[in-house]
């Protein structure tokens, strides 16, 4: 498992190398997102995060763009954290 501090969460998240790798590529990586979002260990990291906060914070990493749904908010996450990682371990 590889971790990346989420600066307004206050708190790290987890990804395994795999799921990392399946999502950092280029082209469209969206379903990849939603895949590696549906995992029990992914969904267990945020099960303690309401709804405003992980919408607050995906916004604020968003830097301009709306996500206004939970769910969205988790993949937007996601997406950044496994970015983060990935270029972290170049």
């Amino acid at each position: 498992m590889l971790y990346s501090y989420v600066d307004y969460l206050y708190k790290e998240i987890g990804l395994r190398k795999a799921d990392i790798e399946t999502i950092c590529h280029s082209g469209n990586n969206d379903q990849a997102v939603k895949m590696v979002c549906s995992q029990s260990y992914v969904i267990e990291q945020f099960k303690d995060i309401n709804d405003s906060d992980l919408i607050r914070v995906a916004n604020c990493l968003a830097d301009g763009s709306i996500i206004d749904d939970r769910s969205n908010a988790i993949e937007f996450i996601i997406w950044v954290v496994a970015w983060d990682i990935f270029d972290e371990s170049l």
